[in-house]
Formats: structure tokens, C-alpha cells, sequence
């Protein structure tokens, strides 16, 4: 009978492999901006910071992930970068809380932050930045992100969240316009257009879809625009929530604010009402998948009033 050692021995170690690392959005603060208001009416309220933020995804393989790490450097008065590091994981859920396997692509995450920041800064004619001191940065987020991963991903105590089927859906054209439309869109009123209040609407925006989920969503068409596309459960019902999103503002108030900018990216307003209709009809695409009997959930519904939530 093999000794305990041999047993150990023969378990595969567990590797990470940098996949991926990416811009996500960088914003400017224009001095006439309505953030430049904000910041000169919030004064100190409105700090400088960093912070770290993930997405996990499960593949098909048994203990094969992609861990998304995300960093956010803060300057109200000059500019916010996210920045993401993706790792092609293989490990067993015990790994995610050893500090020695998390903590070099925490590291390395936030250096490419900060370079790609500094970058972004000398090509809008800024001067280069220092991050905001902590006692022990690397550490701290390590630390910060093994935290959540063990509570709000306990890949051990809740499988059903990796292990439930995939939504597939297919590369149609309504689909594909469809989510061009949505991530046109969100990105303008979230990243892109400064005559909205971006910071408050991001807020809004991440405590119903967080942030990072929507960065993976949008990454899956963005580097696969065409094809067929597989969507977690949980990673549908938020992109139903994104497409409600969008129908909501090209129906309401905030269109108006930014129809030039959709405009020029393929939105004019002649065509608002063929891109209402992809919307709908991906959103219940979604609905009527997420309502199938394998979901063994109430039917699903979105209801959010969203010209409410966002300025």
C-alpha cells in the first residue's frame, strides 16, 4: 500500500499561466467636465486611492479557472484607469487561500496598473504619478482578495455557482447587434462620456452588476465577436440586466446627453429603433433560456428603473 508521500507525490501541483493583460478603461478628468465640478464641490471627500477587484471563471476541465484581477487607480483630479490580469488557473479550491500562490499575480497585476496608468497620463500631456502609500500595497491586496474569494467564491461549499449549465447563445445577427449596442452604450455612460456623472453612475451600476462581472461579459464578444458564445448562469442573467440597461437609456432622459457620441459609433438616431429591438429580443433570448427547466429557479424577470439610478 503506498505511503501517504507517494499519495501526495502523484497529485498534479497546480500552475498558473498569465493568459491576458488589458486596459479596461481610462478616463481623463476634463477641467470642464461635470467630475471636475464634483471633485472641486466634494473637495477632500474624494480621495485618492487603489483597489483590487476579481471575476472567476470556472472552466469545462475539473479545477481549471480564469482568475481576473483587476486594479483601479483613483486620481479625482486627474484621471481612473482599470486595468485587468488574467491567469489560466489550474488548482484545487484550497489554493486560492495560500498567499504564496495568489500573491505574485497580485504583484504583477498591480505593477502593470501603474505602468499602463503613467503611460495613459504622458499621452494626454499629465504628469506621471506615484500610487497612494500603504505600509505593505502587495501584501494588503493579497490579503484583500484571498478574503473575498474565500467568502463570496467558496468554490468548495458552493459548487452549484460553477457547476450549473451553461447558456448557450448563438452568434445570430441579433444577438451580435445586440451586444455591440449594449457595450456601446454602457461604456459611454459608465467610461466614456463626460457630460454624464460617470463616478456615481459606475457606483449605481456595480450594486446591481459588478463592474468586474461586466468586464468579463464584455470581454467574451469583444475577442469573439461572431461567434458562438457561452455564458455562465450567473454571467447571463446579469447580461439581461445589461441589455435592460441600455433600453432604458436610449428610451429616456440620458439619450439626449450622449446620442452624438453614440452617433458616431454606428448609433445614429435613425437607428435607435432597430437597436431597441435587438435588445429586446437578445434580453428575451436570455429570459426564455434562464427560464428553462434546468434552472430550478422562480422565472426570471428585470425590473430595475434605471433612469432613476444613473445622472
Amino acid at each position: 500500500m503506498p505511503t501517504l508521500e507517494e499519495m501526495m507525490a502523484d497529485i498534479p501541483k497546480p500552475t498558473a499561466r498569465h493568459y491576458r493583460s488589458e486596459i479596461m478603461w481610462f478616463a481623463p478628468v476634463k477641467t470642464a467636465s461635470l467630475e471636475a465640478i464634483e471633485v472641486q464641490l466634494q473637495g477632500d471627500k474624494l480621495k485618492e486611492r487603489i483597489g483590487i477587484d476579481y471575476d472567476l471563471e470556472r472552466l469545462e476541465k475539473d479545477n481549471h479557472y480564469i482568475l481576473h484581477i483587476d486594479f483601479t487607480i483613483d486620481m479625482p483630479v486627474e484621471a481612473t484607469i482599470v486595468t485587468r490580469s488574467s491567469y489560466k488557473i489550474f488548482a484545487w479550491p484550497h489554493h486560492f487561500r495560500e498567499r504564496d500562490f495568489i500573491h505574485p499575480k497580485v504583484t504583477a497585476a498591480m505593477a502593470y496598473c501603474h505602468y499602463s496608468f503613467n503611460e495613459q497620463l504622458k499621452i494626454n500631456g499629465k504628469a506621471s504619478s506615484t500610487l497612494p502609500e500603504l505600509s505593505d500595497p502587495k501584501l494588503f491586496f493579497t490579503d484583500h482578495l484571498i478574503l473575498r474569494l474565500c467568502i463570496e467564491d467558496d468554490i468548495c461549499r458552493r459548487p452549484h455557482v460553477y457547476f450549473r449549465p451553461a447558456l448557450m447563445l448563438s452568434g445570430s445577427m441579433t444577438l451580435g447587434c445586440g451586444l455591440y449596442y449594449a457595450f456601446t452604450i454602457t461604456d459611454e455612460m459608465l467610461f466614456n462620456n463626460d457630460h454624464v456623472k460617470r463616478r456615481k453612475n459606475r457606483k449605481a451600476f456595480d450594486a446591481i452588476i459588478p463592474l468586474a462581472t461586466y468586464y468579463t461579459i464584455r470581454g467574451r464578444w469583444k475577442h469573439n465577436q461572431w461567434g458562438r458564445k457561452t455564458y455562465t448562469i450567473r454571467h447571463a442573467i446579469y447580461l439581461a440586466h445589461i441589455f435592460e440597461f441600455c433600453i432604458h437609456v436610449l428610451l429616456g432622459k440620458h439619450y439626449t446627453t450622449i446620442k452624438d457620441e453614440l452617433e458616431q459609433k454606428k448609433l445614429p438616431p435613425d437607428c435607435v429603433t432597430d437597436a431597441i429591438g435587438y435588445l429586446e429580443e437578445a434580453m428575451d433570448a436570455i429570459k426564455d433560456g434562464l427560464n428553462l427547466p434546468y434552472s430550478n429557479d422562480q422565472p426570471f424577470t428585470v425590473n430595475y428603473d434605471w433612469n432613476e439610478l444613473v445622472e
